[in-house]
């Protein structure tokens, strides 16, 4: 079973992500890996297997020079175990998120990330991003990505 969670390095470092891989019939860990920036939050992620087994993980980053946009970022089956390759963004935010009139910052309800129905090595993710000068109002973005680039026709 494969999961993950926003979590911190420490008490006082950025947001980050765990993900981890567990076998279920004993509980055994079988890896785990924490994404994690000093100067970038990391928040709300999902993640999806391929058919051959690579790890790819959505999620929004955000910082002080950067507005919340959409990443990606994958695990090979070949990688070491708890390696994650480094984040690619997918969609740019434009502006900050705005949310003035609400109490609770109501944000990441939607993140998913899943396999292509069509071609198994492919992968999607839906995620939330900044885009809107409108109060309390996000945008959302679908990213396709894959380990291996498609072969040339």
């Amino acid at each position: 079973m494969l999961g993950c969670s926003a979590a911190k390095d420490t008490i006082s470092s950025r947001p980050g992500i765990l993900w981890y891989d567990v076998r279920l019939g004993d509980g055994a860990l079988l890896q785990e890996g924490l994404v994690h920036d000093p100067t970038s939050d990391y928040a709300h992620p999902s993640l999806a297997v391929d058919a051959a087994g690579n790890i790819g993980l959505g999620c929004t980053r955000t910082s002080t020079n950067e507005y919340p946009s959409v990443y990606i970022m994958m695990h090979a089956a070949t990688d070491p175990a708890g390696a994650m390759r480094p984040a690619v963004k997918a969609m740019a935010g434009t502006t900050y998120f705005r949310y003035a009139k609400y109490n609770v910052l109501p944000w990441g309800n939607y993140s998913s990330t899943c396999i292509d129905p069509t071609d198994p090595k492919r992968l999607w993710t839906y995620q939330e991003y900044a885009n809107s000068s409108n109060d309390g109002q996000w945008c959302t973005a679908w990213a396709c990505f894959q380990l291996d680039p498609p072969p040339k026709d």
